[in-house]
């Protein structure tokens, strides 16, 4: 994909170049499909997504869970100019406008009252890893991401945030049959009762 123009509000996006190869396997009916590999190579975005699988069918089971069709996924993302990507899916997708508040004899704004300024990323680079994988009824995903020289705005207000570190592992267990209006420590309850119990003992830890 070449000659990607956008106006930002910012810089312009002009001539964006952006390259996609992919290794990729599929059954006869394309109810599974196999990602052996696909690479990504923009100035924007540079990455590959590998060793996925992605089951069609297990999505439409009865009571498929959170990503059922992904039975697991690897991906390696790099964000050279997050300013520039920023500013690129702003003019792509605006964030909606909040409506005013309905009163019975709407005052009239005043003439010099703006808009809140739109907040922005105005410098820094990311790189991002994701895995994915499922086992039984649970999901784990743990995500790893570091953004360095990370610098926001809005108007003429800047903040210099500097490096990010973010790792974490997040799991999600499915419940089979727990009711639409179920709490989450109800849904919660319910995972935990549904697991094999067994016998665990607990190290004392030495003073």
């Amino acid at each position: 994909m070449t000659g990607v123009t956008v106006r930002t509000a910012g810089q312009p996006i002009r001539d964006e170049k952006l390259a996609l190869t992919m290794n990729v396997r599929s059954t006869p009916d394309f109810g599974t499909l196999n990602v052996d590999d696909v690479t990504i190579d923009g100035r924007l975005v540079r990455g590959r997504v590998f060793d996925t699988i992605v089951a069609s069918a297990a999505g439409k089971a009865p009571n498929a869970g959170p990503l059922a069709s992904i039975q697991k996924a690897n991906a390696t993302l790099d964000f050279p100019a997050l300013a520039d990507l920023h500013a690129l899916l702003l003019a792509i997708s605006p964030p909606a406008k909040a409506d005013a508040p309905k009163t019975a004899k709407a005052a009239k704004p005043a003439a010099d009252e703006k808009p809140a300024p739109q907040g922005r990323i105005l410098a820094g680079s990311a790189s991002a890893k994701f895995v994915l994988a499922h086992q039984g009824n649970s999901l784990t995903i743990n995500p790893d991401v570091t953004a360095k020289g990370l610098v926001i705005g809005a108007g003429d207000v800047t903040k210099n945030v500097g490096d990010v570190v973010l790792k974490t592992s997040v799991q999600m267990v499915s419940v089979d049959k727990a009711a639409a209006d179920a709490t989450f420590m109800q849904a919660r309850a319910r995972a935990n009762d549904a697991k094999p119990h067994a016998h665990r003992r607990r190290r004392r830890r030495q003073a």
